[in-house]
Formats: structure tokens, sequence, C-alpha cells
């Protein structure tokens, strides 16, 4: 049950009249507070990957020569290694990074930090700090253009990702309310302007130029595919309301529960701050495989949330995100993370 509440407030002062107006939902959700946030995996930007956001990693943040984080970048821990946490690499963050180490990354806010160590580089030039410097230890010729503290800065601490799996098995169980869709033949190949609701019970391949109206929470007990350009988008009926694409074999979840977007594949909400959340289950990521939980690629874009919080998500080519959390996330080619402020 979803209960909606509108609340104005008006002020009055030498005549002067201010109305202020929010609409409030009840339900079960969560926010998301950073344009990428990972868990312990970290996260890795190939090539001219980008994110225009803060970014929050459990594990190491390292970049391949100058990666642009326009915002804040946090690796939060006190490893100082790109094998644990607390590690920044090969970035630059329009504004603050906060790691325990920091090695050949660019900073135009601060920097806070126990080391700095320049000796690998992005670029021609050495690490560098338009702001101010909170380090222990600056090493290699860092250029800092504002103050510099001595004395080691908090490291930040590790935190919960967004999404926990009790509130996965919630909204599956209301997918499950909605009830089940048994295709004849699997996978099911969808090439056709079709609804969808409720769960599914094996994989699904959406394929073609064609719309595909997400009613209520769907639950695929199996893989999804999309290629070929078709859009996803969430009912109008929903308002604000955001939809989950639950992707989740509990039989398999470490070579199936696997998400594959392709071709510009195009995500629409139902109005301005609805958005679709893609939530894959794979977790083979957590247990050390290599299998990926999340590929999306080739001009992908639109109103979308990655979710894979014990598995890796993958961001190729010219795909566009409004928000991306995995326990790994890997940006490649010219993949950019646009966030939206208040992500809920």
């Amino acid at each position: 049950v979803v209960d909606r509440f509108e609340i104005t407030s008006v002020a009055d002062f030498d005549g002067i009249e201010r109305t202020a107006f929010v609409e409030l939902i009840l339900g079960s959700g969560a926010s998301f507070a950073f344009g990428l946030q990972s868990d312990e995996g970290g996260i890795i930007m190939e090539n001219s990957s980008s994110v225009r956001g803060n970014i929050y990693s459990n594990g190491s943040i390292v970049g391949s020569g100058g990666n642009l984080v326009y915002g804040d970048a946090v690796s939060a821990g006190s490893g100082g290694s790109a094998a644990t946490n607390g590690y920044v690499e090969k970035i630059h963050a329009t504004g603050t990074i906060w790691a325990n180490t920091i090695i050949g990354s660019e900073a135009d806010g601060d920097v806070q930090c126990d080391t700095i160590d320049a000796s690998s580089p992005p670029g021609p030039t050495a690490s560098e700090v338009h702001g101010d410097a909170y380090c222990d230890n600056i090493l290699g010729g860092t250029l800092v253009h504002g103050s510099t503290f001595s004395g080691p800065a908090s490291d930040q601490p590790t935190t919960s990702l967004p999404i926990d799996d009790n509130l996965v098995r919630q909204w599956e169980t209301e997918a499950s309310a909605i009830g089940t869709t048994t295709p004849g033949t699997c996978p099911w190949v969808i090439n056709t302007d079709t609804t969808l609701n409720g769960v599914i019970t094996c994989d699904v391949e959406i394929s073609g130029n064609d719309t595909i109206t997400l009613e209520g929470p769907v639950w695929i007990r199996g893989n999804l595919t999309i290629t070929n350009q078709p859009t996803i988008q969430a009912t109008t009926t929903l308002g604000i309301s955001s939809v989950q694409l639950i992707v989740d074999n509990p039989n398999n979840r470490s070579t199936s529960s696997q998400i594959d977007i392709r071709n510009s594949t195009t995500f629409t909400g139902a109005s301005a701050g609805s958005y679709v959340l893609l939530l894959s289950m794979n977790d083979d990521a957590e247990n050390g495989g290599s299998e990926p939980a999340v590929i999306i690629e080739q001009s992908s874009d639109g109103d979308v949330l990655v979710y894979a919080g014990s598995g890796e998500v993958r961001i190729k080519n010219s795909a566009s995100m409004k928000e991306v959390t995995g326990y790994v996330i890997r940006l490649q080619n010219n993949s950019e993370v646009v966030y939206e402020t208040g992500l809920a």
C-alpha cells in the first residue's frame, strides 16, 4: 500500500508571501547519494570514462590516466593499496579527493590523505592539487596550489549500500502477488509492444524497436537480454514513483541472474523524478569470480538506475546512466554516469 501526502507551507513577512510545496510517498524504497557507489570490489575507470557526480567506494578507485570525476571522490578505509581500500590512483576530481593513499591524481578542490605519491602520474604532470592538501606525506614533486597541512587526515568510514537483500525480497514478494507468467518457450523472446509486471519464470530476450511498459515490479527468474533499440518505460500511472526490474534466479546467481543491454536501449520514467531500476542479484564478483552481473553498452541511456550489490557492473562505449551501484564497477570507453540530485 502506498500513501501519498501533499504538504504546503506558507509564510508571510512584510507583505511578502512565500509558498513551498512537496509531495511525499510512503512506501518501500532506497535513496542514492552518489553517482557511483561500490562495495569492496572498488571502481575502475578506463579509457575516457567519466562521472558527473560524487563517487564513494568501500574499495579502491583506479583510473587509467586523468579520468574525470566532476565532484568528490572517496575511497573509504585505511588499506592504502589498489587491492584493498583507502586508495585512489590516476583520476582527476573537480572536488575533493579523500583516501589514505593517492597516487598520480589531480584535484581541483582539497585533498584529504595520509600519503600523496606522484611516482605514477596520470599524464605529463605529477599529482596536482588546486585546493588544500591535508596529508602526512607528500612525495614526488606533487603540486599543491593551496595550503599544505601536516598530520594524517581521518580515513573515511566504509558504508553500506542503499539496497539490502531484505528489501529485494520484499519487492519480489510484491511481484509474486501480482501473478506469474510461464512462457511456452524459454528464453521468452519479446519483439512487439508488450506490458510486463509480476514474475516471469525463465530467461527474457527483448529484441526490436518496440516499447516495453512496466506496470509494476517485474521479477525475471533467469537472465535478461535487451538489444536493437527498444524503449523500456514505466507506466505513466506510477506518477513520481519508480519501478523495479529485478533479475534473480535463486538457483543460480553465478552464471545466471545477469543483465545484458546493447544497441541504443532507451529508458523512460513515468514522470520527472521517476526511474527504471535495473537490479541484478548475480553474486559471482563478490565470490571472487569474473562473471559480470550487468553489461550496458552502445549508447544505452535514459532514466535508469543500475544496481548489483554483489556483482560487477560493466558500462561500455557511449552508455549514459543516472546512477550506478555495484560490488565492482567498471567504466570503459566513453561511458558516462550523470547523477541527478536526490535520487530515490
